[in-house]
């Protein structure tokens, strides 16, 4: 247990200054600034799980999180796992430079387009740091 640690409550004061003691001196976060980056959410259906795996090695996307099986609606319809609705989505995370929006956006419309009624949707948001 940290030395200020004891049977007493925790301050947010005092759990930051312990995480400013225990972090090293040379420590800094991995903030984009040059290229500005995004953060690029991609929900699409299970169906399209091998087109999204390939687009992510085509754009040498190596770092994502990944959710399996989550429900939602959209153009495509219902896709709630369930009796009525049985398809369901998958949503991979993932940073990238701002730069790659138009390749990322074109191979989404791509995959859109050979697969109309699957589902497949590409959100973006500014992404203003990485730690």
């Amino acid at each position: 247990m940290p030395k200020n640690v004891n049977s007493e409550v925790l301050t947010m004061k005092s759990v930051r200054k312990t995480a400013a003691k225990a972090a090293p001196k040379t420590a800094k976060a991995a903030v984009p600034s040059e290229p500005e980056w995004r953060l690029y959410w991609l929900a699409y259906n299970v169906a399209l799980e091998t087109d999204v795996q390939e687009l992510l090695v085509t754009l040498e996307i190596k770092a994502y999180t990944a959710w399996e099986e989550v429900k939602g609606s959209g153009r495509s319809g219902p896709h709630l796992n369930d009796e009525v609705w049985p398809a369901v989505n998958a949503l991979c995370m993932f940073a990238a430079p701002a730069a790659w929006q138009p390749r990322l956006a074109a191979a989404v419309l791509a995959i859109r387009q050979q697969f109309p009624g699957e589902g497949i949707k590409l959100i973006i948001q500014p992404c203003l740091g990485v730690v």
